[in-house]
């Protein structure tokens, strides 16, 4: 499920920290970036069919609450809802829960979201993810890390809670060695983290 993507995905940022610096000293990067480099990579990958992203997507009768970014695959009716984080701190676990109930809330029971997309009962095919990044500078940063490449970030107790299934998501994570990039002062580690599920 989207290995090419990601594959993609991780390239951008390949390039882009070999050429330049985003961020000015320790400041971390932008998140909005995780969902913008994602859709760049998707839409390359997919260029053979009929896509949209858009980004600060508004839902709900209050029309306060955004999701990241959303792209419509209309070729193959496929819907991907994305919200992204920087752990900066192991807290964020708790927010990333809420993320996928709230994108498994809209997906399911938002007419606000459902009302704005064309024939909106033909895409059998949805999807939520989850981009985060870390840097990984300290023992619970680390673990952090670990447990999405190991694909253990989920506790069994939270896995129930979300009925999230095996067979019905895909981990993805890309670490960079940054003493091959320019900038060699940097000193931590620099790391992607990816969560992808299909919504049923």
């Amino acid at each position: 499920m989207l290995e090419k993507e990601f594959m993609e995905y991780h390239n951008i940022y390949e390039r882009i920290l070999s050429n330049f610096y985003p961020s000015l000293n320790s400041t971390g990067f932008q998140e909005r970036n995780l969902t913008v480099n994602f859709s760049k990579a998707y839409e390359k990958i997919n260029s053979d069919k009929n896509i949209v992203s858009w980004f600060e997507f508004q839902f709900g009768e209050k029309r306060k609450e955004h999701i990241d970014c959303i792209i419509i695959n209309e070729t193959n009716k496929e819907i991907y809802l994305i919200e992204s984080k920087r752990f900066v701190s192991p807290r964020k676990t708790d927010e990333i829960i809420k993320d996928i109930k709230r994108i498994k809330q809209i997906i399911n029971d938002d007419n606000t979201y459902k009302e704005r997309v064309k024939n909106i009962d033909s895409y059998h095919k949805r999807y939520g993810i989850i981009l985060a990044d870390v840097w990984i500078e300290n023992t619970q940063k680390r673990e952090i890390f670990e447990k999405f490449k190991d694909e253990k970030f989920f506790s069994a107790k939270e896995f129930n809670e979300l009925d999230l299934y095996k067979n019905d998501f895909n981990y993805f994570t890309h670490e960079f060695d940054n003493g091959e990039y320019f900038r060699k002062s940097i000193k931590d580690e620099y790391a992607l983290l990816s969560f992808v599920w299909e919504i049923k």
